[in-house]
Protein backbone atom coordinates (compact mmCIF):
# COMPACT_ATOMS: atom_id res chain seq x y z
CA UNK A 1 0.00 0.00 0.00
CA UNK A 2 2.97 2.28 -0.48
CA UNK A 3 1.23 3.96 -3.37
CA UNK A 4 -1.72 4.78 -1.09
CA UNK A 5 0.41 6.90 1.21
CA UNK A 6 1.18 9.16 -1.74
CA UNK A 7 -2.56 9.64 -2.29
CA UNK A 8 -3.34 10.54 1.33
CA UNK A 9 -2.40 14.21 1.01
CA UNK A 10 -5.22 15.95 2.85
CA UNK A 11 -5.31 17.26 6.40
CA UNK A 12 -7.91 16.39 9.01
CA UNK A 13 -8.30 16.72 12.76
CA UNK A 14 -9.29 13.62 14.72
CA UNK A 15 -10.80 13.39 18.20
CA UNK A 16 -10.78 9.85 19.55
CA UNK A 17 -13.71 8.99 21.79
CA UNK A 18 -12.97 9.24 25.49
CA UNK A 19 -12.48 5.85 27.12
CA UNK A 20 -14.86 6.95 29.87
CA UNK A 21 -17.54 9.50 29.10
CA UNK A 22 -16.83 12.65 31.10
CA UNK A 23 -18.84 15.85 31.25
CA UNK A 24 -17.95 19.46 31.97
CA UNK A 25 -19.83 21.67 34.43
CA UNK A 26 -22.48 22.40 31.79
CA UNK A 27 -23.16 18.72 31.09
CA UNK A 28 -21.39 18.71 27.72
CA UNK A 29 -19.13 15.73 26.93
CA UNK A 30 -15.36 16.15 27.22
CA UNK A 31 -13.37 14.84 24.26
CA UNK A 32 -9.84 13.53 23.84
CA UNK A 33 -7.15 15.98 22.72
CA UNK A 34 -7.43 16.62 18.96
CA UNK A 35 -4.77 15.11 16.71
CA UNK A 36 -3.87 16.72 13.39
CA UNK A 37 -3.41 14.19 10.58
CA UNK A 38 -1.33 15.72 7.81
CA UNK A 39 0.68 14.57 4.82
CA UNK A 40 3.87 16.39 5.85
CA UNK A 41 3.90 14.33 9.07
CA UNK A 42 3.22 11.05 7.25
CA UNK A 43 -0.30 10.79 8.66
CA UNK A 44 -2.33 12.37 5.86
CA UNK A 45 -5.85 11.31 4.91
CA UNK A 46 -8.08 11.18 1.87
CA UNK A 47 -11.37 12.98 2.51
CA UNK A 48 -14.20 12.40 0.07
CA UNK A 49 -17.62 14.01 0.45
CA UNK A 50 -19.84 11.08 -0.37
CA UNK A 51 -23.52 10.40 0.24
CA UNK A 52 -24.28 6.68 0.22
CA UNK A 53 -26.39 4.29 2.21
CA UNK A 54 -24.64 2.11 4.76
CA UNK A 55 -25.54 -0.04 7.75
CA UNK A 56 -24.54 1.65 11.02
CA UNK A 57 -23.37 -0.17 14.16
CA UNK A 58 -26.97 -0.48 15.38
CA UNK A 59 -27.90 -2.32 12.17
CA UNK A 60 -29.93 0.58 10.82
CA UNK A 61 -29.73 1.99 7.30
CA UNK A 62 -28.09 5.43 7.36
CA UNK A 63 -26.66 7.91 4.84
CA UNK A 64 -23.04 8.97 4.89
CA UNK A 65 -21.78 12.53 4.62
CA UNK A 66 -18.15 11.71 3.88
CA UNK A 67 -15.63 8.88 3.74
CA UNK A 68 -12.15 9.37 5.18
CA UNK A 69 -9.22 6.99 4.57
CA UNK A 70 -5.96 6.60 6.50
CA UNK A 71 -3.15 4.06 6.68
CA UNK A 72 -1.79 5.37 9.98
CA UNK A 73 -4.78 6.18 12.18
CA UNK A 74 -7.10 3.48 13.45
CA UNK A 75 -10.39 5.35 13.59
CA UNK A 76 -12.95 4.44 16.24
CA UNK A 77 -16.74 4.66 16.03
CA UNK A 78 -17.86 7.58 18.20
CA UNK A 79 -14.77 9.65 17.41
CA UNK A 80 -14.95 12.84 15.37
CA UNK A 81 -13.23 14.10 12.22
CA UNK A 82 -12.93 17.62 10.86
CA UNK A 83 -11.65 18.39 7.37
CA UNK A 84 -8.64 20.65 7.87
CA UNK A 85 -6.74 21.69 10.96
CA UNK A 86 -8.21 23.11 14.15
CA UNK A 87 -7.09 23.42 17.74
CA UNK A 88 -10.68 23.53 19.01
CA UNK A 89 -11.07 21.09 21.90
CA UNK A 90 -14.76 20.39 21.24
CA UNK A 91 -15.33 18.72 17.84
CA UNK A 92 -19.01 19.61 17.85
CA UNK A 93 -18.34 23.36 18.01
CA UNK A 94 -15.46 23.00 15.52
CA UNK A 95 -17.83 21.55 12.92
CA UNK A 96 -16.51 18.01 13.20
CA UNK A 97 -18.58 15.01 12.17
CA UNK A 98 -19.03 11.87 14.23
CA UNK A 99 -17.63 8.60 12.91
CA UNK A 100 -20.56 6.21 12.54
CA UNK A 101 -18.83 3.20 10.99
CA UNK A 102 -15.24 2.03 10.51
CA UNK A 103 -14.06 -0.48 7.92
CA UNK A 104 -10.59 -1.96 7.41
CA UNK A 105 -8.87 -3.48 4.41
CA UNK A 106 -5.48 -5.21 4.83
CA UNK A 107 -2.97 -5.34 2.00
CA UNK A 108 -2.31 -8.67 0.30
CA UNK A 109 0.50 -9.58 2.73
CA UNK A 110 -1.43 -8.29 5.75
CA UNK A 111 1.43 -5.91 6.57
CA UNK A 112 -0.54 -2.67 6.39
CA UNK A 113 -4.19 -1.75 6.88
CA UNK A 114 -6.30 0.88 5.15
CA UNK A 115 -8.82 2.37 7.61
CA UNK A 116 -12.04 3.93 6.31
CA UNK A 117 -14.20 6.12 8.53
CA UNK A 118 -17.77 6.69 7.40
CA UNK A 119 -19.22 9.95 8.71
Amino acid sequence: MGFLNALLRQTATYWAPASVTKFDKFGDPIFATPVTLEYSEGTGVRWEDRVEQFIDTAGEIAHSKAWVWSTTTQFVVGGYLFEGETSETNPETAGGDQIRRVETTPDIKNNKVLYKAIL
